[in-house]
């Protein structure tokens, strides 16, 4: 079963809170809190973006032939890399992501373990004691 980004983001989400032990209450406080925060932008941000861009702010400016051949080479760019990344976006496989995880964490404790040997290696080169055994003591 292949997820959509939206419910992707959910499932990262419950799954991020399911690692921090987080029980139903403590779950549905942060969505509560995540849902006000939003809210408050939508009330306090919002207007004041829909006021900056809105045509009657930039009328002057924006028919200016310059101005105009540039704004419109923009735009069709920004267009054009919105439906490119659109088109190459895929879904989310569950088990996928699982997999990524694992191999990411077992490549971190991997180098771990290379450097913990490396340190070893020159501590005994220089005749240092090793901190996390009885040799040497």
């Amino acid at each position: 079963m292949e997820l959509t980004a939206r419910q992707a983001f959910k499932f990262g989400f419950l799954r991020r809170c399911a690692q921090e032990g987080l029980d139903e209450g403590n779950t549905q406080e942060r969505l509560t809190k995540a849902a006000s925060l939003a809210a408050s932008f939508e009330k306090q941000a919002l207007p004041s973006l829909r006021e900056l861009l809105s045509p009657s702010t930039y009328a002057g400016v924006l028919f200016q032939p310059p101005v105009a051949a540039l704004g419109a080479g923009a735009s069709l760019g920004g267009l054009g890399g919105y439906i490119l990344a659109k088109a190459q976006e895929g879904t989310l496989d569950p088990e996928d992501a699982q997999k990524r995880e694992l191999i990411a964490a077992y490549d971190a404790y991997g180098k771990q373990v290379a450097m913990r040997d490396k340190l070893r290696k020159l501590r005994e080169g220089r005749g240092l004691p090793y901190p996390y055994s009885s040799r040497g003591m």
